[in-house]
């Protein structure tokens, strides 16, 4: 009798276990991988598209609808872009704004707005976003200003030591 509460606790803890279910939400449209194909939907899907980073840059909803419904009638199904924007001073469309050490997201129709405008356009138009969240490329400035930013004065970032990746021939003991 000592363990017929714990026991009891556990056998309704296991019925109300097994009695909720939790379904994963995705997407019938999500592009996959079977072997060295992509699928849509069980079928073979070919991926046409360009990189347009740009897209997200362009300074009025109608032109994303302009510049989207040009890209669907040119054949394409896929568009790379960029999900990241940001800036050390506010200027045109940007994602995020760096002032020191302190970011802040930029909510507005010139900032994540924007970017929320590109995906609605993107599934008007049957077109299947590649989104890149970072890079580093200098003329883009996304890793030098957080870099900068948050840790140090140069752009010395993959010898800096608490850059470290975790790879198995640079862990430290």
């Amino acid at each position: 009798m000592k363990y017929a509460f714990t026991a009891a606790t556990l056998a309704a803890s296991l019925g109300l276990a097994a009695a909720v279910t939790i379904k994963e939400a995705q997407s019938a449209s999500f592009v996959k991988t079977s072997g060295q194909q992509f699928t849509l939907d069980g079928q073979k899907f070919t991926v046409v598209g360009s990189n347009a980073y740009w897209i997200p840059q362009l300074s009025n909803n109608r032109d994303i609808t302009t510049a989207f419904n040009d890209i669907k009638n040119a054949g394409s199904t896929t568009l790379r872009t960029w999900g990241f924007n940001e800036v050390t001073s506010p200027s045109g469309t940007y994602y995020q704004i760096w002032k020191g050490r302190t970011s802040t997201l930029n909510t507005g129709a010139d900032g994540l707005g924007r970017f929320d405008t590109v995906v609605a356009q993107a599934k008007t138009f049957d077109i299947h976003l590649i989104v890149a969240l970072t890079n580093n490329w200098k003329g883009v400035l996304l890793i030098i200003v957080l870099v900068l930013q948050r840790l140090m004065t140069s752009h010395r970032i993959w010898g800096h030591g608490r850059l470290r990746p975790a790879t198995p021939w640079n862990r430290q003991a």
